[in-house]
């Protein structure tokens, strides 16, 4: 919970140990807000 924006943030950061030829190693993903 982020006292500035009243809302809370989510940061995610995930890595595939073992990828497929066309898939990306890692991802990240940002999110503000609740989820549902």
């Amino acid at each position: 919970f982020l006292p500035i924006f009243q809302a809370p943030i989510r940061f995610i950061y995930g890595v595939n140990l073992d990828p497929y030829f066309d898939e990306k190693d890692s991802d990240f993903q940002f999110s503000i807000g609740t989820t549902f």
